[in-house]
């Protein structure tokens, strides 16, 4: 059984798939395309900036925006800061 932590949550994934294939594209929009360490390292800044907001895990997140790379790195800055993002 696996455990939350443990590769089972979204950013579990991500860090796993970040140390596995770090070279590898895991996000393209538009002109722009992301590696999986590029992705893991930009949602690592975008967690520390929410929790040096003075947001603490469990807090809710509010966001509104179109679907973009911008947007799944918030959504992946809530998951990894253990934030909750509300759509």
């Amino acid at each position: 059984m696996t455990t939350p932590g443990h590769g089972s949550t979204v950013d579990g994934v991500l860090r796993r798939s970040a140390r596995r294939t770090p070279a590898r594209v895991a996000v393209e929009y538009g002109e722009r395309s992301w590696t999986y360490d590029e992705l893991d390292t930009a949602v690592s800044r975008a967690a520390s900036v929410l929790l040096a907001q003075g947001l603490s895990p469990g807090d809710r997140v509010g966001a509104y925006g179109h679907n973009s790379d911008a947007y799944l790195i918030a959504f992946l800055a809530c998951a990894r800061a253990g934030l909750v993002h509300v759509p």
